[in-house]
């Protein structure tokens, strides 16, 4: 869902940040012994004679940072176990160097104009008021944040730099670094297809993999991270909604306790083996022991365009997943309609697959959207039948007529509702009015009731 911004993410607790396909770091981990690592001493690694960095980066860093980018990267070589097979272009930028980068590389394929359907669509799902200024919110977001990036498109780290090489920029280092050693390994972008185009097909999949590659540069840094994040302030992303400040989270957090528990199965090679047969959705993610065995089911949803008439566009058809089914629940614009976290966590476990598709009427505030589930079990159905139905509530009223199986609203701010169970499948269904949700129905037959 919501494809372009998907590959955008930010960590301020944790204080990481990978901006979409760049993967730039906010803040990262530094070289340390992980909490859970076993009292026996690896062997250590020898890592092939490489280039001579003082000759790469002459004239673009001063020699003290590179002498101490130089110790942070065998710390983490032998950390991490990955050897290196080429050394790094490396550079810093300042401040302002760093916002140019922001608006006029990582945003300037994201224009306002998409940002504005992004809107549209999130706040169908409630997760967004109308008209929230989303754009602005990611160029003051990532200009407040980054610390610095690793590119693997051109395979040059950059660090910001103030007025010193301080612990704010060795912290990045390292994380970012992490990265580079991923790159060489397996290859972000042509090895695990981890780029704006492919996340543009497969969102679900690219939340799973940015969550094992963040979780891999995160699970060495928890005990200087939370030491660092106890100080650290950060106003734009404290002023983020609910749902866009869980969702910047979700890599670090969630991706960290996946890759955790790889860890804790079978060490480096099991998060090795991760990077060669990657997680493919947030369930994955979340339910650890689901991988890599359970598959989300293909849901489908047909051309809806035809049934909505002329004027109509698509904005997006993809998955929602398992994370944003939770955050929809939890997460919406309004505290009114907010399950409780509990409910929501139990309501989106046993997601089994969907199907989502957004519409808009040319470039007005009228919006359409379609969302099929469908449920492991029918107690996983039947548990998120009722927070639907919960939610649904608070979020529009009183429903005009409802059954054990289907509720519907002909009047709502987001126009006319319909949501309805089908045995494991779930269906719903916005629309500007009535007429237009029966038109869709006709397409939906399964939930025509």
């Amino acid at each position: 869902m919501v494809k372009r911004p998907v590959v955008f993410s930010l960590l301020t607790l944790i204080v990481v940040c990978c901006l979409g396909f760049g993967l730039l770091s906010v803040v990262g981990g530094t070289a340390i012994t992980r909490q859970t690592r076993p009292s026996n001493t690896p062997t250590p690694l020898t890592v092939p004679q490489l280039p001579t960095l003082a000759a790469i980066d002459a004239g673009r860093l001063p020699p003290d940072v590179a002498s101490q980018m130089d110790t942070i990267q065998q710390q983490v070589i032998q950390i991490r176990r990955l050897i290196p097979t080429h050394a790094l272009l490396r550079a810093t930028l300042s401040n302002s160097q760093l916002h140019d980068q922001v608006v006029q590389n990582f945003f300037k394929e994201y224009t306002r104009s998409q940002a504005g359907d992004d809107v549209l669509e999130l706040s169908l799902l409630g997760l967004l008021n109308p008209g929230f200024d989303l754009y602005d919110l990611y160029i003051n977001l990532y200009s407040e944040q980054i610390a610095g990036y690793y590119d693997p498109k051109t395979k040059e780290m950059f660090v910001v730099q103030g007025e010193q090489f301080g612990g704010l920029q060795r912290m990045n280092y390292a994380h970012e670094f992490t990265h580079a050693l991923q790159d060489q390994a397996y290859d972000l972008r042509d090895g695990l297809k981890f780029t704006e185009e492919d996340c543009d097909k497969a969102s679900e999949y690219c939340n799973a993999v940015r969550a094992l590659i963040e979780g891999d540069a995160t699970q060495n840094d928890r005990l200087q991270v939370q030491d660092f994040s106890s100080a650290y302030k950060s106003p734009v992303f404290n002023s983020a909604p609910a749902y866009l400040k869980k969702n910047f989270l979700f890599p670090y957090m969630q991706g960290m306790e996946f890759v955790q528990s790889l860890y804790d199965l079978g060490g480096y090679n099991a998060i090795d083996a991760a990077f060669k047969h990657p997680p493919v959705d947030s369930e994955q993610i979340l339910h650890p022991d689901l991988y890599p065995a359970d598959l989300p089911k293909r849901v489908t949803l047909p051309d809806l365009l035809p049934a909505l008439g002329a004027g109509w566009r698509e904005l997006d058809r993809g998955n929602l997943g398992e994370w944003s089914t939770y955050l929809t629940l939890s997460s919406g614009a309004n505290v009114k309609f907010q399950l409780p976290d509990s409910q929501a966590r139990l309501a989106a476990a046993g997601w089994g697959g969907d199907s989502l598709v957004a519409y808009r009427h040319g470039s007005t505030l009228s919006g359409a959207l379609a969302l099929k589930s469908n449920w492991d079990t029918a107690k996983d159905a039947g548990e998120f039948w009722q927070a639907l139905q919960d939610y649904a509530q608070k979020r529009w009223g009183t429903p005009a007529r409802s059954s054990s199986s289907r509720m519907e609203w002909a009047n709502t701010s987001n126009g006319a509702v319909v949501i309805a169970q089908n045995g494991s499948d779930t269906l719903m269904l916005i629309a500007p009015d009535m007429d237009a949700v029966s038109k869709l129905l006709d397409q939906l037959s399964e939930f025509r009731g």
